[in-house]
């Protein structure tokens, strides 16, 4: 299920090979229809970059934000990701959900990344 706005929502040729690939794909703009559905979400930032003009993406910002109001109809065991640094996408009132694990998705990638160094360094020397 992919959940954006309109204006950031796959293209319809991606949509298709995901389709053709025998997934089923839902998208939708509709956060709290889609939330008791998730096993995982996985949020990021709207990308103020990839807008030409800044009003567009004042109507967008903030639009899927997740708090605790809105996970309350998550599943228990639903898990909550998110890449970091955060904007106002996950509220503060997240953090400390059980569901939510995006600090340590962050400290796994410091690992994973310091893991990758070490084996590019190696065979450099």
């Amino acid at each position: 299920i992919f959940i954006s706005a309109p204006e950031l929502q796959l293209e319809p040729a991606v949509v298709n090979k995901i389709k053709d690939s025998g997934s089923q794909v839902t998208v939708t703009d509709q956060l709290d229809d889609a939330i008791p559905n998730l096993d995982i979400i996985y949020s990021t930032r709207i990308q103020e970059e990839r807008f030409t003009d800044p009003n567009e993406y004042q109507k967008v910002k903030g639009q899927f934000q997740l708090n605790g109001k809105v996970i309350k109809g998550c599943k228990n065991d639903t898990i909550i990701l998110h890449p970091l640094p955060r904007l106002d996408e996950i509220a503060a009132d997240v953090d400390n959900d059980p569901r939510g694990i995006y600090f340590q998705q962050a400290e796994n990638g410091l690992y994973a990344r310091m893991a990758l160094l070490s084996l590019v360094l190696d065979r450099m020397l």
